[in-house]
């Protein structure tokens, strides 16, 4: 994630200075890179980092003992906050938040180690959408587990109505498929195993009627399909 590539861009840097030390780090062309305390060679406490054309505060965190621990936050180039994450020893760990340039929350998530776990939402936002779409919207949730997506998961219209709802496990689509228009009308009914469509396929059409439905085997199209249109027979 491009906030990962932010806070580790600078870890290469050759450190040598004495005993809680203040010192600042300069590109090639003498442009600021990062303000920070230096003790035993590794980095400690309050750490600010900057962009070398504009010198503005890219992101900000603190050190222990060389590592990253608790809040580190990453800005916008207006300086408005762009993402909120947690660290311990070294690693990602505990709730992470993106926000828009508007600074309404639009990803939340939990890491353990670095990786996904737990409860994934994300929201509209404000930034870029239409004149009266709730920026709190949720437009997607579902769960993490071990980094991979488990569960159920839901995507949503702006007005909050279900787009789709389908389920996986250890990453891969498991389980029940279904497809809804903004009125909430179920249009697409399939069925996942292991990542690929299996079994009976459903679409929907002219008021909740069955318009095309067909069988799957192994993510393939199988046996005789059959498309309806209204007040008509099998065509």
């Amino acid at each position: 994630m491009r906030y990962l590539l932010i806070l580790l861009f600078f870890s290469c840097t050759s450190l040598f200075a004495q005993e809680n030390q203040l010192v600042k780090q300069y590109s090639q062309d003498s442009s600021l890179l990062a303000t920070g305390v230096i003790n035993n060679q590794m980095r400690q406490g309050l750490w600010k980092i900057y962009d070398a054309k504009t010198n503005k505060l890219v992101t900000s965190g603190t050190f222990e003992n060389g590592q990253r621990e608790g809040t580190w936050t990453s800005y916008f180039p207006n300086g408005k906050k762009w993402a909120e994450v947690e660290y311990k020893e070294g690693k990602l760990f505990g709730p992470s938040v993106l926000y828009d340039e508007d600074g309404y929350p639009i990803r939340e998530m939990i890491f353990k180690d670095s990786i996904l776990v737990g409860k994934y939402v994300e929201y509209y936002g404000k930034t870029g959408r239409p004149a009266g779409v709730d920026p709190r919207q949720v437009s997607l949730e579902g769960s993490f587990e071990e980094g991979k997506r488990t569960g159920q998961w839901i995507k949503y219209f702006f007005n909050g109505v279900t787009s789709v709802r389908e389920f996986y496990e250890k990453g891969l689509r498991e389980g029940p498929y279904l497809e809804y228009d903004s009125y909430g009308n179920l249009i697409l009914e399939g069925n996942y195993r292991q990542g690929q469509m299996e079994g009976i396929f459903k679409r929907y059409a002219f008021g909740n009627q069955v318009y095309e439905e067909g069988e799957y085997k192994n993510g393939k199209k199988v046996g005789k399909w059959i498309r309806y249109f209204p007040e008509t027979k099998v065509v």
